[in-house]
């Protein structure tokens, strides 16, 4: 029964490819004939006749193959031509404007990075714990001479708190260094996200509009 079912598919698949290569043949066929005689125009104009009456509308027919079902949008084909200009109008409209605010929030994506660079330094963190007052003392130390351990002993209080080390007030000079490195670091790196995650949903709306 295998061995049958399998024969009656090479049959089938065999039997479906000479028939789509004799539907091509003839189409290939058809159209060199036409070409053909549409040189011959000393045929054409003695047998005037015969040539108008194998003609459509005073032209010859291009045969081609035609799609298969599958790859027309059958919903598509009852849209008129003027509610088709306005749904290019719209999609080309929605997709400026979905332009234009990604470049607004890349630019102050970039803003922020630049914040963060300048303000908060990284560089590679020592082996040791950094405590909070090294951390404070470095900071205000000035970009230009500060070796990143704010930002180290952010990162790493992170890892063993959580967030709640945002609201944490900094001994000398009672400042919320953690909040404001986060802050500065969430805004920079939470835009960029933001922007792919609102590509997706606007092409995913436009998509089913």
């Amino acid at each position: 029964f295998f061995f049958s079912s399998r024969r009656r598919h090479t049959r089938c698949r065999e039997v479906s490819w000479a028939r789509r290569c004799v539907q091509e043949t003839a189409i290939e066929a058809a159209n060199a004939l036409k070409n053909i005689y549409d040189k011959l125009w000393l045929i054409r104009c003695c047998s005037r006749k015969d040539y108008e009456n194998k003609s459509f509308k005073g032209n010859w027919l291009q045969i081609t193959t035609a799609p298969a079902p599958a790859d027309i949008h059958w919903r598509n084909l009852q849209i008129g031509c003027l509610e088709q200009f306005f749904r290019k109008c719209f999609t080309t409209l929605v997709s400026l404007v979905i332009i234009a605010i990604c470049v607004s929030v890349i630019i102050v994506a970039k803003d922020y990075e630049n914040q963060l660079q300048t303000n908060y330094p990284s560089h590679p963190c020592p082996d040791t714990s950094v405590t909070m007052e090294k951390a404070e003392s470095d900071y205000y130390r000035g970009p230009a001479k500060s070796l990143g351990l704010l930002t180290c002993f952010c990162i790493d209080q992170i890892k063993r708190f959580g967030f709640s080390i945002a609201t944490a007030n900094f001994p000398e000079h009672k400042q919320q260094l953690c909040g404001d490195w986060l802050a500065t670091y969430g805004a920079s790196n939470g835009m960029m996200l933001g922007i792919v995650l609102f590509v997706a949903i606007a092409k995913i709306g436009i998509s089913y509009s």
